[in-house]
C-alpha cells in the first residue's frame, strides 16, 4: 500500500502511526477473506536502481546497511536517482527515509528521486504496522577513477622525423618490436622489457607499407607502397619478394587470423597459409563500399572463446565496424555509432576493445577514447581511458598488451610537435587500488 500525501513534516512515531491504521484497515479487509494474518517483518528483501540494473545491492540485516557490492565509476552521478524498495510480504513496505543530519522523516513513495550523494536513512515498517527496522542506505562511488590509466615515461627512442607513414606492433615470444617508417626511413624498435630498446634499419625491394604488417606463425608479411608481397623471418629486418599462393593481385594485407594470412584481392576476401588450404569470398557490397576510402584501421582481438579480425572503416562522416571470421564471414558489427577517426590506436585486453587517438573529421589529433565490452556489438564514449595530459593528442602509436589485466606499452607516435619518441606504460588504476587493499591485509 502506498501513500502519495508528503509526511516530511511529521514524526517517526506519526508515520508509524500512519502504517499501524493502514495494517488496522488492510486487517479488516482480509478477515473477510481467509483470515490471512498481515506479515509483520519489517526488513527489507531487495533493492534495485534502475539506471543501475547491473549492479547487485547487498542488503545486511544484521549491521542494518544497504549497499552496491561493486561501487560506480567514478565521476557517476547519484543525486537524483529512484530506488525500489521491496519487502517479504505481499504489499509494499511502508519506507520512511530521514537525509544525513536531519531529524524529519519522511514518507517514501518509490516514485520521487532521491539524492544518495550521501548516507541515507531508511525507516521501514511492516504490513501490520507493529515492527520497524532501520537501515543505512549507502550508494557506492568510487572516489578516484579506478577505470582510468596511469601513463608515465619510461623510455626514450632515437626517433626523429616530420611525419609517420606507416608503424606496427608486433609481438613475438618475448620480444616487443615497432615497425615504423617516417620521412627519414624505415626502423624497427626492439625491446623485451620496455625500458631498453634497440634501433635497426629495414631493408626491403621498397618501402614497406607497416600498416599492412601481420605476423603468421613465425613469419612476417607486408606489402610494399607499390602493393608488392613481401616477407622476412620474425626476428629478421630484411624483406625479399613473396607471394600469397598463386593470387596475382594483392591489394592490401589485413590481418592474421587462424594461422592465416587475410587480404583483400579485387573484390574478394582471401586467406592464405603454407600448409592449409586458403579462402576466397567475394566481399559483401556494403563492405566494399565502407573500405572504399581506403581510411581503415585492420586488426584481430580475441571475441570470447575466439578471436576475430576487425576493420574499422571510417568515411567522410561515419564509421563502421566490421569483423571477419576464421571462414571469411564478414558481419557488420556497429554501422555509424562511432566517430570519425584516421590512424587510431587500437588495444584489446580481457573483455575490453578500445580505440583512442587518431585524427578527427578535422584532420585535427584528439586523445578520446571508445570502448566495446561485447566484441564491438556496441561501442559508447569512455572517457576514463581518455589519454591523460602527459600522453596528449596521438595517433599512430605502437601498442602492446603487457598483462590481460589492464597494462600496455604506448611506443612512439605522432603529435601536434611533430613525432613523440617517448615509450609510455600505461597501467588500469584500479590494480593499484587492489594491490593497496592486499597489502593492508598483511
Amino acid at each position: 500500500m502506498k501513500l502519495s500525501r508528503n509526511l516530511s513534516s511529521i514524526s517517526k512515531k506519526c508515520v508509524l502511526l500512519v502504517a499501524a491504521l493502514a495494517g488496522i484497515s488492510l486487517s479488516s479487509c482480509k478477515d473477510d477473506d481467509d483470515d490471512k494474518k498481515l506479515s509483520n517483518d519489517p526488513r527489507v528483501r531487495r533493492v534495485t536502481v534502475s539506471d543501475f540494473s547491473d549492479y547487485e545491492f547487498v542488503v545486511n540485516d544484521a549491521e542494518g546497511i544497504i549497499f552496491n557490492y561493486d561501487s560506480l565509476p567514478y565521476g557517476t552521478r547519484i543525486d537524483s536517482l529512484v530506488p525500489y524498495i521491496y519487502g517479504y510480504a505481499s504489499t509494499d513496505l511502508l519506507v520512511g527515509i530521514k537525509n544525513e543530519g536531519s531529524d524529519i522523516l519522511s514518507l517514501y513513495t518509490g516514485s520521487s528521486s532521491l539524492d544518495l550523494s550521501k548516507p541515507l536513512t531508511l525507516v521501514t515498517t511492516s504490513e501490520d504496522g507493529a515492527h520497524s527496522k532501520t537501515y543505512t542506505f549507502d550508494l557506492r562511488v568510487h572516489k578516484y577513477d579506478v577505470d582510468a590509466f596511469d601513463w608515465d615515461e619510461i623510455a626514450t627512442l632515437d626517433l626523429a622525423g616530420d611525419t609517420i607513414y606507416s608503424e606496427k606492433s608486433i609481438k613475438y615470444g618475448d620480444t616487443y618490436s615497432w615497425f615504423v617508417r617516417t620521412n627519414l626511413g624505415s626502423w624497427v624498435f626492439k625491446s623485451t622489457n620496455g625500458k631498453e630498446w634497440s634501433k635497426k634499419p629495414v631493408t626491403a625491394p621498397l618501402d614497406v607499407n607497416f600498416d599492412n604488417l601481420v605476423l603468421c606463425g613465425d613469419t612476417l608479411f607486408a606489402t610494399t607502397t607499390d602493393n608488392t608481397v613481401v616477407k622476412a623471418l620474425a626476428s629478421s629486418e630484411t624483406f625479399e619478394v613473396a607471394s600469397l599462393g598463386s593470387v596475382s593481385i594483392v591489394d592490401g594485407i589485413l590481418f592474421a587470423l587462424d594461422n592465416k594470412v587475410w587480404y583483400l584481392s579485387g573484390s574478394d576476401i582471401c586467406s592464405y597459409s603454407a600448409s592449409k588450404a586458403g579462402i576466397r569470398k567475394q566481399m559483401p557490397e556494403e563492405f566494399k563500399s565502407s573500405i572504399a576510402s581506403g581510411k581503415f584501421k585492420t586488426f584481430s582481438a580475441t571475441s570470447g572463446y575466439t578471436t576475430l579480425g576487425y576493420i574499422y572503416c571510417s568515411s567522410d562522416s561515419k564509421a563502421d565496424v566490421w569483423s571477419v571470421d576464421r571462414y571469411g564471414n564478414v558481419i557488420c558489427l556497429s554501422k555509424g555509432v562511432l566517430p570519425v577517426r584516421k590512424s587510431p590506436i587500437v588495444f584489446n585486453y580481457g573483455e575490453t576493445l578500445g580505440l583512442i587517438g587518431g585524427y578527427d573529421s578535422s584532420d585535427k589529433l584528439n586523445n578520446k577514447c571508445f570502448s566495446s565490452k561485447n566484441c564491438g556489438l556496441d561501442w559508447s564514449g569512455d572517457w576514463h581511458k581518455d589519454f591523460s595530459e602527459n600522453v596528449g593528442a596521438i595517433a599512430k602509436s605502437g601498442i602492446f598488451i603487457t598483462s590481460e589485466k589492464g597494462e600496455m606499452l604506448l611506443v612512439g607516435g605522432e603529435t601536434e610537435n611533430g613525432i613523440s619518441s617517448k615509450v609510455m606504460t600505461g597501467r588500469l588504476r584500479i590494480l593499484k587500488q587492489k594491490e593497496e587493499f592486499l597489502n593492508s591485509l598483511k
